[in-house]
């Protein structure tokens, strides 16, 4: 669960707090009550806000030590004094808790469970602010702090041991970033950074929270370190990492199912970390680069350094060659070399003369690949092909469908095919499908990116292959479906394959095939797995999975064409999950067909709509792949290729005239997802016309609710006025 600052000042005088229960308590990563010191004339207080707020977390086998540096400040004219307040933990073994003010070290007080909970429901009745309770399950440290004299501000420094609970054979560690609804203002910078430690190799990392945001990577002393920055943010979700320890292959399985329900799985694929377990194995790979005269300035510089950056890499047992085009097509070798450094330093020269001119030639370019690998004698070896482009085709074959026609005629059945877009002057759905042919992956690089960044990184990531053409087989009593990704490719040192799903059938532990080849033969590897009947906790598999599979449902419109039952299909998954698609969005638009009418005869207000409707005609075009050229196109196909990588879509790339703010208009908590609507947080899986048990917003019952259900108090925090099923019962808290 989530261990939350919580900054609280005594009591208020009367004239405070009227003012207070009139405004919404909203403060960064806790709570904080002001308090004015004696003055002739009390004056109206506004909350201190968070400066900064950094967390340090240092996790040594079993046990993470997390540090926390806040600098609270306060606007007013007048000072502030009162107490710090600290949920423990849910399911934490606290060792230590030292507490830093400005330097003095300060004692503080552990309260047990009991006693904790009558200081938070004290904290929400006096402030009609449900947000605390949330935490009225916990434990709490609590310490008195400092004045904070008028305009000031005091840093504060906590420090806590937990240990790392387990999931299965993943370790799960949990930091509370989910701060918006006490943020009276985003925070200037936001700052995670882990690192993981063990005596045995770290493996199958995966920042949960933020798959698209968080970095991870490992140190020369083989620390592995996952780290986070945001700034000018009001952070909406909690920081999560899962990770395993181990050096073998492994498949490391985390689940989620509520009862009588399909349960959802995470699997991760790592390979071994010792090197002797598995050769590196030598590959095939073609370079084919765009040198048009479009690719003039900066970006050809870039290209060049890239590429020698690739060749220096290559191991001496690769083959490879490098072809350029423009007006026409030109390889170093028109079939593959090994590389030896005679050969990469041949290559490097032929590199150091490329020169930005003339048209673009990609049917001729594409034709020299394909010929340099057709006299392959050793077709075990994995082939790639890594193709960079910056325009539209121009010369030879230009339309774009019979042009992959082309493509998948000529393309070995074994290719992997990595393209590379530069700028928007691209055609997507054809860059889209040479990848999709050759099993491989698209990157798109803004104009204002650096292609070197891009084509070197991936190089590193795919430089040594362990295992390729990789499939998993489970259990016959196990019912597996809607796994993403569809295909799961290639394993590569230093890297990892994540892979969703959903199960059912016979619940408990069950075998999982790994299949794959590595330099010698054929392999299959067996591991056991937990796939639980009910399993609560991991709510986050659910939505990542949905993420994924819409962003395979958004690929299928623009390469194959919008129909109306994959449309639909977008739409369920967005309105259950409360995902931002390029066909919903999070407006409060009226929808006569939808909802009940109001006494005065109009409907209130849904919770998404068809944004359809919305777009211009290019972005609706870019939607469904009618329109395949431009920033637009560009946009969508980066958007769904993150979105199958479990990254939610940005809107502003894919639907630069739709302005939705949807923090504004949807939540997710554990494994629900609610929507503003009409003023009342609406359960997605609760119709407007269900029967509903009525609770007054802070009367006795609603607190014997919350002392009943614990878990119900998640829901509850989000406000005032809730609707939400919850263990066969529909609640509707009302003012």
């Amino acid at each position: 669960m989530r261990p939350t600052r919580i900054l609280r000042l005594a009591p208020l005088i009367a004239t405070t707090a009227a003012f207070l229960c009139s405004s919404p308590a909203a403060f960064a990563d806790g709570l904080i009550v002001p308090r004015p010191l004696p003055v002739p004339r009390p004056q109206r207080q506004v909350p201190p806000y968070v400066k900064y707020h950094r967390v340090k977390v240092d996790v040594r086998g079993r046990v993470a030590t997390t540090h926390i540096d806040q600098v609270f400040v306060n606007p007013n004219r007048s000072a502030m004094e009162g107490e710090y307040v600290f949920p423990i933990p849910e399911g934490c073994a606290i060792s230590r808790f030292t507490l830093d003010i400005d330097g003095v070290q300060v004692e503080g007080e552990l309260l047990d469970a009991r006693k904790a909970r009558r200081i938070y429901e004290d904290i929400v009745r006096r402030q009609k602010d449900p947000a605390l309770l949330e935490y009225a399950d916990r434990g709490m440290f609590r310490a008195r702090i400092f004045p904070i004299a008028p305009g000031g501000q005091r840093r504060i420094t906590l420090s806590y041991d937990e240990e790392v609970r387990r999931h299965g054979t993943l370790f799960t560690y949990r930091y509370p970033l989910n701060t918006e609804k006490f943020s009276s203002r985003p925070i200037e910078e936001v700052r995670v950074d882990m690192e993981i430690t063990s005596d045995h190799p770290v493996r199958s990392v995966v920042c949960s929270s933020h798959p698209g945001d968080a970095r991870i990577t490992t140190t020369r002393g083989g620390a592995t370190r996952v780290s986070l920055l945001e700034r000018g943010t009001k952070p909406d979700r909690d920081f999560v990492v899962y990770y395993g320890l181990g050096g073998d292959l492994s498949v490391d399985v985390v689940a989620h199912r509520k009862r009588g329900e399909d349960g959802y799985f995470m699997l991760a694929i790592s390979p071994p970390t010792d090197e002797r377990a598995f050769r590196d194995r030598p590959k095939d790979i073609a370079f084919v680069v765009d040198t048009s005269g479009s690719m003039a300035g900066p970006k050809i510089e870039q290209v060049k350094n890239a590429l020698t950056y690739c060749l220096n890499s290559l191991s001496r047992d690769d083959r490879f060659t490098v072809i350029r085009f423009s007006t026409d097509a030109e390889a170093y070798a028109r079939e593959l070399v090994t590389a030896s450094r005679g050969e990469v330093a041949r290559a490097v020269s032929f590199v150091e003369r490329f020169r930005a001119r003339g048209g673009t030639a990609i049917e001729d370019a594409m034709k020299l690949a394909f010929e340099a690998t057709e006299s392959r004698a050793d077709e075990s070896r994995p082939l790639m092909i890594a193709f960079l482009t910056d325009g539209l085709p121009t010369i030879g074959e230009r339309d774009p469908e019979r042009l992959s026609k082309l493509v998948a005629g000529r393309m070995p059945k074994d290719a992997r095919v990595f393209v590379f877009g530069v700028g928007n002057n691209l055609n997507t759905k054809l860059l889209d499908r040479m990848a999709e042919l050759g099993n491989g992956s698209r990157t798109y690089v803004a104009p204002e990116e650096d292609v070197e960044i891009a084509v070197s990184g991936f190089y590193d990531r795919i430089a040594s292959p362990v295992l390729t053409g990789l499939a998993l087989e489970f259990d016959r009593s196990l019912q597996v479906s809607d796994v993403y990704p569809r295909k799961l490719g290639d394993l590569f040192r230093g890297d990892e394959i994540v892979v969703y799903g959903r199960y059912r059938g016979s619940f408990g532990s069950h075998a999982v095939w790994l299949r794959g080849r590595s330099e010698r033969r054929e392999e299959r590897f067996v591991f056991e797995s937990g796939f639980p009947g009910e399993q609560p906790d991991n709510a986050f598999i659910s939505r990542l999975w949905a993420t994924r599979k819409i962003g395979y449902l958004l690929d299928e419109i623009r390469l194959r064409g919008e129909s109306a039952e994959l449309k639909d299909e977008v739409v369920r998954l967005s309105r259950e999950f409360g995902i931002l698609t390029p066909y919903t969005s999070m407006l409060v638009v009226e929808d006569e067909a939808d909802a009940p009418r109001r006494p005065g005869g109009r409907a209130p207000p849904t919770l998404l709509r068809d944004a359809a409707r919305v777009p211009m005609a290019n972005e609706r075009g870019a939607m469904t792949g009618a329109v395949q050229a431009g920033a637009d196109a560009v946009g969508a196909s980066r958007a769904s290729e993150e979105m199958k990588k479990g990254v939610g879509i940005k809107m502003k790339d894919m639907l630069g005239g739709l302005k939705a703010d949807a923090r504004q208009t949807v939540k997710h908590l554990e494994d629900k997802t609610f929507y503003l609507n009409n003023g009342a947080w609406w359960d997605s899986t609760v119709k407007t016309d269900a029967a509903r048990t009525t609770v007054t917003f802070m009367s006795v019952a609603y607190f014997e609710l919350v002392r009943e259900h614990p878990k119900l108090g998640t829901y509850l925090a989000l406000g005032e006025r809730v609707v939400v099923a919850f263990e066969g019962t529909v609640y509707e808290v009302k003012p």
